[in-house]
């Protein structure tokens, strides 16, 4: 099955972060900064391939906006707000609940997201905060992982 994230809708999770950060503490998030967005869609896009790196025992094929692994390689960074889509394939066990898609989209959206977050949290010299913030995008992973796993339970012993 192919799950594809939109860069866009992940900055805007990111974003969103970021925006409730600076409400709780009144200190301006520097990730806010227009000027940034640049560096940050760039810290999104690797984001995107630490988690397939994850995933990669479940990856059939991934696709970062042209970088396939059938060996095209047309990277080709976006200097403008357009959208970036990435893709990637997953081996689903046979038993996989097809209602399932969508929690699993999104728990590999939270991952890319807060592995970005982490990443600019330790640009900042944030250390406390950008820990925090891996630890849950691996927990979004362990939860992406444990459903692209064989359900176990379901297997009826004779």
């Amino acid at each position: 099955m192919t799950y594809t994230l939109s860069l866009n809708n992940i900055l805007d999770t990111l974003y969103a972060m970021a925006a409730l950060h600076t409400l709780t503490t009144d200190s301006p998030e520097p990730i806010l900064d227009p000027d940034r967005s640049g560096p940050v869609r760039l810290i999104v896009r690797n984001a995107f391939a630490d988690v397939c790196l994850h995933l990669v025992r479940h990856i059939v094929d991934c696709n970062l906006d042209g970088e396939t692994s059938s060996g095209d390689n047309s990277e080709t960074p976006s200097a403008d707000d357009s959208d970036i889509m990435m893709s990637l394939t997953l081996a689903l066990p046979r038993d996989f609940n097809p209602s399932m898609h969508g929690v699993l989209r999104r728990n590999l959206e939270q991952a890319v997201a807060l592995t970005a977050l982490s990443t600019v949290l330790f640009s900042q010299n944030d250390p406390d905060r950008a820990y925090q913030a891996r630890a849950t995008a691996l927990t979004h992973l362990a939860t992406a992982t444990s459903l692209l796993m064989t359900n176990f339970h379901r297997i009826r012993w004779i």
